[in-house]
């Protein structure tokens, strides 16, 4: 394994770990008190630890390199690469609109004292 690519997966695994909503959870679940807060945090992190270790697993079973799209494919067949490929840009068009709506709310306070 090559060292710029274990640097670049760990900046790939940070950068999607640390999100729009990995911001905002905090802002929202406050209201709700720390004890709920807590308790659904915790719920979270089960699910992503569960769905991060059967990812390891699968791609463990996929020879040579292989994404979420071509691991559908190869279990799951083409209706199984194209509901990813659905649900991969959907992720990626929720995460736009959460940037969009952080920086809109930015810039509404900024304009504010201009």
């Amino acid at each position: 394994m090559q060292k710029g690519s274990v640097l670049g997966g760990s900046l790939l695994v940070a950068g999607t770990s640390i999100g729009g909503g990995m911001l905002a959870l905090p802002v929202l679940t406050s209201q709700a008190g720390f004890t709920p807060s807590l308790v659904v945090y915790f719920f979270c992190w089960l699910f992503m630890a569960s769905t991060g270790l059967l990812f390891l697993e699968i791609s463990q079973w996929m020879k040579g390199e292989a994404n979420i799209i071509s691991m559908a494919e190869r279990t799951l067949g083409k209706p199984g690469k194209y509901f990813a490929w659905i649900v991969y840009l959907f992720l990626f068009y929720c995460l736009t609109v959460a940037y969009m709506v952080g920086c809109g709310n930015i810039l509404v306070e900024l304009s504010q004292y201009a």
